[in-house]
């Protein structure tokens, strides 16, 4: 994980001091496009009390075990104001081929759409493609990593699974 981590954002990630979103810190802006076709911003969610933000991947058997969790979770909370949405930080050609001996799918975007509608996610899945700004503001390192957002777009919380 580390060296994927250091190849992706380069040899310097543990050293290299770079703003994080801080509590109450306002989202930065994001265009990313769905399994669905279409395209999400933070404003696509704003008639929702709470955004939940989950980066995950197809590949990751961890994250393909918390899919049903989460389809669950969006049950559990949409009519109460809560709007989920799950995100694919990553490229899909920094994947090795020993890590797709666990799964059935890469992250490519066409077997994100594959992936979607095998488990009927009930949610949008975004692809958030290889520009890397946008998760490098909000300090992320992990998949499935939770990301919770209020009606106006402040960052109030994250957390992560322990693996």
């Amino acid at each position: 994980m580390i060296a994927l981590l250091l190849l992706v954002f380069g040899k310097n990630i543990l050293a290299e001091e770079h703003p994080t979103l801080a509590i109450g810190a306002k989202a930065p802006a994001f265009s990313l496009k769905g399994v669905d076709g279409k395209t999400y911003s933070l404003s696509s969610f704003s008639k929702y009390k709470i955004l939940v933000i989950i980066f995950t991947c197809n590949h990751c058997p961890t994250a393909q075990a918390y899919e049903e969790r989460i389809i669950q979770l969006t049950k559990d909370y949409s009519t109460k104001g809560v709007a989920v949405v799950a995100v694919s930080p990553n490229d899909p050609k920094s994947v090795r081929l020993d890590e797709l001996g666990y799964s059935d799918m890469s992250d490519t975007y066409a077997e994100m759409k594959l992936r979607a509608k095998q488990m009927k996610f009930n949610f949008p899945y975004l692809y958030m493609e290889i520009n890397r700004q946008w998760q490098k503001l909000m300090d992320l390192l992990l998949l499935l990593m939770f990301l919770f957002l209020t009606k106006t777009g402040n960052f109030v919380s994250r957390d992560e699974l322990m693996m």
